[in-house]
């Protein structure tokens, strides 16, 4: 029955929350009363409140949801889903849960974005646990060059603080794989820390999504792509609704070679959020520029900003290069240069480590080659 299936959409979405570790849940308790959600939510110290209406007309359903703040009783996010009647069964159950959970959790969810900015005055030395990992969670949605040397600093005193903790481990290893495969040079052994990170994560906690991501992260760099692939699907097998790991582990996966997984698993991460960070787009980029259609593979890259983006100033001018469009090569060519002004001496270096297969990092060199004519 109808009743039978809002049941099981709530069962539902507290089962697909508790995949995200670092939330900690509360349910509404039975009461045959009326009851005050609010004072409810600040005797368990809930900071926000996951609510739902029904409408039904006819055969028509819809599902409105709200997520709302106990500080201010402020909406920090809202949506609505419609289906028909008919239609209600496990599967929309799970598609309906596995949406709401998406939008509202992980890094690129509601309750990250919404906290995040309460951090930005304190002082770094003063954050908890949850505040450095907020930190982390805003850097993967912006991939800033610009900002990832202090979310560093804010991780590893994190896990000085913190030597137990899986999660911190994990995202401190990213933090370290990432300085190696962008070629930045902050710390000598960098891609060593990496993995070491990565392996104790695991070591204390197996059924950590990010230490799983975190070792598939470094395997892909190390080049291995069958430690990759393997480590990419046990991080989703515990945790298929973050969208950080479907679509960084989406692009990975094109980057591999595995063009039709890499896509379907982008796919997926947009389709549970549509509005997950636009570098996703690197994976049809790539897609389109070695299949030689660079009109395309423009598209894909050529509005996304910050405008401080070395990787997107670098795919504009690979594709500028391929169009034989000088003037708009060259500029994205200059941008680059101003934000990595070695990167003529490092290139083969660099963009191996990026592009994984030496065959792209060749292509793209190719149509940076052109544009600088």
């Amino acid at each position: 029955s109808f009743c039978y299936f809002l049941q099981g959409l709530a069962k539902a979405l507290v089962m697909d929350l508790n995949r995200f570790g670092e939330l900690k849940l509360f349910t509404k308790p039975d009461a045959s009363e009326a009851i005050d959600i609010y004072e409810e939510a600040k005797k368990v110290g809930a900071r926000f409140i996951l609510d739902g209406s029904v409408q039904l007309v006819g055969a028509d359903l819809r599902l409105h949801m709200d997520l709302i703040d106990t500080s201010n009783h402020g909406y920090v996010w809202t949506d609505k889903f419609d289906s028909q009647l008919s239609e209600a069964s496990f599967a929309l159950q799970d598609s309906i849960a596995s949406q709401i959970v998406a939008r509202i959790a992980g890094s690129f969810g509601s309750i990250n974005r919404a906290l995040f900015e309460e951090q930005l005055q304190k002082p770094l030395e003063d954050l908890d646990v949850q505040e450095s990992m907020l930190y982390y969670h805003n850097w993967v949605a912006s991939l800033s060059p610009q900002s990832l040397a202090k979310v560093k600093i804010i991780l590893e005193h994190a896990v000085e603080q913190n030597p137990n903790s899986a999660l911190l481990k994990a995202m401190l290893s990213d933090m370290y794989g990432t300085h190696y495969k962008w070629g930045l040079k902050l710390v000598e052994n960098d891609l060593e820390l990496s993995l070491k990170l990565a392996n104790e994560a695991l070591e204390l906690d197996n059924r950590c999504r990010y230490a799983h991501w975190a070792k598939a992260y470094n395997c892909f760099i190390r080049k291995d792509k069958e430690g990759f692939v393997e480590f990419t699907k046990s991080a989703l097998e515990l945790n298929p609704y973050d969208t950080n790991i479907l679509a960084s582990g989406g692009v990975n996966m094109v980057l591999v070679g595995n063009t039709d997984e890499g896509m379907e698993m982008v796919d997926s991460a947009l389709r549970l959020n549509p509005h997950i960070p636009r570098w996703h787009r690197i994976a049809p980029f790539i897609i389109h520029y070695l299949n030689g259609e660079y009109e395309q593979a423009l598209s894909c890259v050529k509005y996304i900003t910050p405008n401080n983006d070395f990787w997107m100033h670098l795919m504009r001018a690979a594709a500028y290069g391929q169009l034989h469009d000088l003037p708009a090569a060259q500029d994205e060519i200059q941008k680059l240069l101003h934000l990595s002004p070695g990167f003529i001496e490092n290139s083969h270096s660099i963009l191996s480590r990026f592009f994984f297969q030496e065959s792209i990092a060749d292509k793209i060199m190719e149509g940076l080659e052109l544009g600088m004519v």
